[in-house]
């Protein structure tokens, strides 16, 4: 594991005991997803880390991020100044769904929501 990672993990940790994010293992073991949880959403408690965290996974063992899906986007109302790039941007219409994604693990398919490693859809 690379000397950022366990501050990575740390950090994160930290912002679950917090209950601004959740996290889920694989039942591998090998793998976790972090998301961000509804206080993180009320209290607007958005940067870097909690933005990244919407069902993003990493190996523990390397801390190396093997699934990256979207990062937090916002409703009109939720937008904070820091978050709006100052370099030119595209705008997309929001929709609501589930979020599923699909990334490889040593040459298997994982599948999974933003909450879940195995949801039931």
């Amino acid at each position: 594991m690379s000397s950022h990672q366990p501050l990575l993990f740390e950090e994160l940790d930290d912002l679950v005991q917090q209950d601004y994010l959740i996290k889920v293992m694989h039942p591998n073991k090998e793998l976790v997803m972090y998301n961000y949880t509804n206080k993180c959403q009320r209290e607007g408690r958005w940067d870097t880390l909690t933005c990244n965290s919407r069902g993003h996974t990493y190996c523990i063992d390397t801390g190396k991020k093997v699934s990256s899906p979207f990062k937090k986007f916002f409703n009109h109302q939720e937008i904070a100044s820091w978050c709006i790039p100052k370099e030119e941007f595209i705008v997309f219409e929001k929709l609501d769904g589930v979020m599923i994604q699909l990334f490889w693990w040593q040459d298997k398919p994982i599948v999974a929501t933003r909450w879940s490693f195995d949801s039931e859809l």
